[in-house]
């Protein structure tokens, strides 16, 4: 088992911060040297000066990943590759829960980890804390609306919670250059390959530090919650999920019937729903995909590989501009639970956050 270290800056980062990763990386050498073993070893990957342009968090997984690939390919080996920022801790079963996994579920292309940002501590200020509460429950509010309405790729796409075969990483074309949303964008890759899972029985502890290195994401949502005056976190309205329930709940009416009866169906979606579609040209992409299908199963995959997370999300910003504006996230969240008969509804934003946890792990 080999551990990489990729300490990197852009070329016009600050002296400050490349001085450090300089020290830094001179301190790593001399760890290195002192803990390696057979069974762990370490290795640092040093990177002061990424092109400008393309820095950032998706060109720093990428490096690091192309060089496990490399790695693997050297000795014959189809491993694992798991991701792990740099502020992020984990349980003390992390490795031994991700090679068990992988060892029972040999088809699995990729997974997900559990993950639970640390709620309290002595390392930020409490706001951040407060802050991160909501981020998180938006998260699994995300995932638990999109499951309960029938999209069976409703996952978790966090950076630091990923696994990914090998293979499974070449085929797909291996990590983008996104400065953001890396990681979104490289697991609805892995959506075509079937197969992906979730590894629950450890958890990883992604930090709520605040940033303003990228435009979307963790940090940014802290700093963006640390800014604002009042105490409100906006989500997503229920209902432009629930209105999607119909329209997955029909694929086996769409695989047999005709352009003209899947139209009139599409009109009979609640408005942002039908407006969308027909601005998607629905029905001809279903058509399209019904033609490349030997039968009804693989057209519901097809259908769904279709209407994926790309499209899922493209569809919730379409219905919020125009129908649904953003609501208060702990009333909404507290309607999700009561929907799906689970217990724990109201309460605090901890008590709802720890509701959706503790589906997760049963999942």
């Amino acid at each position: 088992m080999e551990v990489l270290v990729h300490i990197n800056a852009s070329e016009d980062e600050t002296a400050d911060i490349k001085n450090a990763n300089a020290a830094l990386h001179e301190q790593l050498m001399a760890w290195i040297e002192s803990h390696q073993d057979e069974k762990l070893r370490f290795f640092a990957l040093f990177d002061n000066a990424l092109p400008a342009k393309k820095a950032g968090v998706g060109l720093a997984r990428k490096i690091a990943m192309d060089e496990a690939v490399a790695r693997f390919d050297a000795i014959g080996v189809d491993g694992t590759i798991v991701c792990l920022d740099a502020d992020t801790t984990c349980q003390p079963n992390y490795l031994e829960s991700i090679h068990r996994h992988f060892s029972l579920h040999t088809s699995s292309p990729a997974a997900s980890i559990h993950f639970e940002h640390p709620l309290n501590g002595a390392e930020f200020e409490s706001s951040v804390y407060e802050g991160i509460v909501r981020y998180e429950l938006f998260l699994r509010y995300f995932r638990h609306a999109l499951r309960f309405v029938g999209h069976p790729h409703s996952i978790y796409t966090v950076g630091s919670a990923m696994v990914v075969r090998s293979s499974a990483y070449q085929k797909q074309g291996g990590m983008n250059k996104r400065q953001a949303g890396e990681d979104f964008y490289f697991l609805q890759k892995m959506m075509p390959l079937g197969g992906f899972s979730e590894i629950i029985d450890t958890t990883v502890y992604p930090s709520p530090r605040p940033s303003d290195r990228v435009p979307f994401g963790t940090g940014r949502a802290i700093s963006k919650w640390l800014n604002e005056e009042n105490d409100a976190y906006l989500t997503y309205d229920l209902n432009s999920f629930l209105v999607l329930k119909p329209f997955f709940e029909q694929t086996t009416f769409f695989y047999s019937a005709s352009e003209v009866e899947m139209e009139s169906q599409i009109q009979s979606y609640a408005p942002a729903l039908k407006a969308f579609l027909t601005n998607e040209r629905a029905v001809k992409k279903m058509v399209e995909v019904r033609a490349n299908c030997r039968d009804q199963g693989s057209f519901e995959k097809r259908f769904f590989l279709w209407f994926n997370g790309f499209v899922v999300l493209k569809y919730m910003h379409f219905a919020r501009d125009g129908y649904y504006p953003l609501k208060s996230l702990l009333p909404e969240a507290s309607i999700l639970l009561e929907t799906m008969n689970e217990k724990g509804s109201g309460g605090s934003p901890r008590e709802l956050l720890n509701t959706f946890r503790i589906l997760d792990k049963k999942a």
